[in-house]
């Protein structure tokens, strides 16, 4: 009797710290430079592989200066399409520095899965 509890007990930790830490997704995919094609392209990939998968989570870590608004805005579209359509959780983290249009690409992230970590350079300008 007394075994099963610690079993028990062990599973349950297991499982909460298996919780905490997302265990069974997806890796990171670091974005790292402007906000171009060669981004989407990334980013499109992680998504379709997600979808075809059927997982349901996508982790993004992003260091940008920014750089193409057209860019920008086609990678945030297809960021929030995931969510919005297929229904994909896509956590996204701005390490280092987001500026420009980095910013549009951590704001089209899933609500509650958007982080701006300590000492980031967030930038935004008019």
């Amino acid at each position: 009797m007394n075994t099963r509890r610690v079993l028990l007990a062990g599973f349950l930790v297991f499982a909460v710290i298996a919780a905490a830490f997302h265990l069974g997704r997806t890796p990171t995919v670091r974005l790292v430079g402007g906000t171009d094609a060669e981004m989407l392209d990334k980013v499109r990939a992680a998504i379709g592989s997600a979808q075809h998968s059927g997982r349901k989570y996508v982790r993004f870590d992003i260091i940008s200066p920014g750089g193409s608004v057209w860019d920008a805005l086609e990678i945030s579209r297809t960021v929030r399409d995931a969510y919005d359509r297929d229904g994909i959780i896509v956590e996204i983290h701005a390490m280092t520095m987001c500026a420009s249009g980095c910013t549009f690409v951590l704001a089209a992230g899933t609500p509650g899965y958007r982080f701006i970590n300590t000492n980031t350079m967030f930038l935004v300008h008019p």
